[in-house]
């Protein structure tokens, strides 16, 4: 953080960054394309191992509360 080595879309590992700032990011940056009429394309890889850490139930709830679809969710 100091020497500002890594971009403000890097979200692991540093301080006062959570899942959901990322999962906000991504809503966002969608939204945005989709606006402009663009394709947005997404690679999703295994969330267990990129946030250990991560309470399930919450970030299900706060996707819901986004009005993410429901069979992007129930994965």
């Amino acid at each position: 953080e100091h020497y500002q080595l890594l971009p403000q879309t890097h979200f692991g590992g540093r301080p006062s960054c959570s899942t959901m700032d990322s999962l906000h990011l991504l809503k966002v940056t969608i939204k945005n394309m989709w606006r402009t009429h663009k394709v947005a394309s997404v690679l999703f890889l295994n969330i267990d191992s990129a946030f250990p850490n991560m309470v399930t139930k919450q970030l299900i709830h706060n996707m819901h509360m986004w009005h993410i679809p429901g069979e992007l969710i129930n994965f």
